[in-house]
């Protein structure tokens, strides 16, 4: 079965951040490890990262904390907000962000004092066994990858999967939602898939995000599609349990 935990420390002080981490890794022992961060980086992604590793006695983590969908991409070992070095990106919103710098490998290495390497997808012809060798190879605990599409994210997985010894998988959604296939093939055979429901009917969504991205999102999405409701609920509403409501509305 698969175990999600929200161990809600992005805006913890490191210290707790770390407790945090290493009593979920502890409760959960001998578990295949995939370590959700942001892909703004925001929060104490490297402490965390670093905490796993030591809490889980492993040997490596993957970093890819590309999300193509949204606009977010690894590029040169650089964290990218539609092709812009995120911490630019975010200074420009005045919003909060750690890091000086958008170079994944440099804030790894200042922040943890392990090995850092970078690697490239390569050629999107390069078979996973190919990937998965160019990995175990690598000397280094902590090997950031680029990543610029979802088949990039895709072959990771699929590498991370034919890995003698293993590996801690570190990513945004799209790494995620990679892995949330390339995991459930390599454990379920063919004949054992279950056919994917297609569905019908009304749709939802939900954005709780303050990201100004997200915001452009939305008003994009209300561009393409002017019938469509869009019913804002405040922070107020939620408090009050007033969600039920506002949801029904919605989907009448």
């Amino acid at each position: 079965p698969v175990v999600a935990v929200n161990t809600d420390s992005r805006d913890d002080e490191e210290g707790l951040a770390r407790k945090k981490v290493s009593a979920v890794v502890d409760a959960y022992p001998n578990r295949r490890i995939f370590k959700k961060i942001d892909s703004t980086l925001r929060g104490n992604f490297a402490a965390e990262l670093v905490e796993v590793l030591r809490a889980s006695g492993g040997k490596r983590v993957i970093v890819a904390p590309a999300f193509p969908a949204a606009g977010r991409t690894t590029e040169g070992g650089v964290q990218m907000v539609y092709k812009r070095p995120v911490h630019e990106e975010y200074r420009l919103n005045t919003d909060r962000l750690a890091w000086p710098t958008s170079h994944i490998p440099t804030i790894l290495e200042s922040c943890t004092g392990l090995g850092v390497s970078l690697h490239c997808t390569g050629d999107p012809g390069m078979a996973p066994h190919s990937l998965a060798r160019s990995i175990e190879d690598d000397p280094h605990p902590l090997v950031v990858f680029d990543a610029v599409t979802q088949h990039d994210l895709e072959r990771i997985a699929r590498a991370s999967l034919l890995l003698r010894d293993g590996a801690i998988l570190c990513g945004a959604g799209g790494l995620a939602e990679a892995l949330a296939i390339w995991w459930q093939e390599a454990a379920v055979s063919p004949e054992e898939q279950p056919p994917r429901a297609i569905t019908s009917g009304p749709l939802l969504v939900v954005a709780g995000s303050f990201n100004p991205v997200t915001a452009r999102q939305l008003a994009h999405l209300a561009g393409d599609f002017p019938a469509m409701p869009m019913i804002q609920i405040g922070i107020d509403d939620l408090l009050k349990g007033r969600v039920k409501r506002f949801v029904g509305e919605a989907l009448d």
